[in-house]
């Protein structure tokens, strides 16, 4: 039972990360996230000290939860908007770093354009 729970609030946890940041990869929610995880893996061997597994299921379940929910969250950037939520993932998963910087350089050029005309 603990581990079904660890693994529902790995997931969940790893979905609030990816939504949080979203797009621009905020620091502050991931650090949050990073914060609660850290207090909850702790919590539960303290708890069940037998039960090493818990926190190696939140880590594992979180990445799930976020490499899942990235596939939402980039639907609409011009890169992947045409492919499927699948595709999306996988492709989120490996070039989020390049999908980012696509998102950077797009806030950049806007500001710039706001700031001369």
């Amino acid at each position: 039972m603990v581990l079904i729970a660890s693994a529902l609030f790995g997931l969940a946890i790893g979905v609030l990360i990816e939504l949080a940041s979203g797009v621009r990869g905020r620091l502050i929610p991931t650090l949050c996230a990073a914060v609660i995880i850290t207090l909850a893996v702790v919590v539960l061997i303290a708890n069940y000290p037998g039960n090493w597994a818990s926190g190696f299921v939140i880590s594992l379940s979180g990445l799930a939860g976020g490499a899942l929910a990235s596939g939402y969250v980039w639907r609409d950037h011009p890169l992947v908007s045409d492919m499927s939520y699948w595709a999306r993932v996988e492709f989120a998963w490996r070039n989020e770093r390049v999908l980012r910087e696509q998102v950077a350089e797009a806030v950049a050029a806007r500001k710039e354009t706001a700031s001369s005309g």
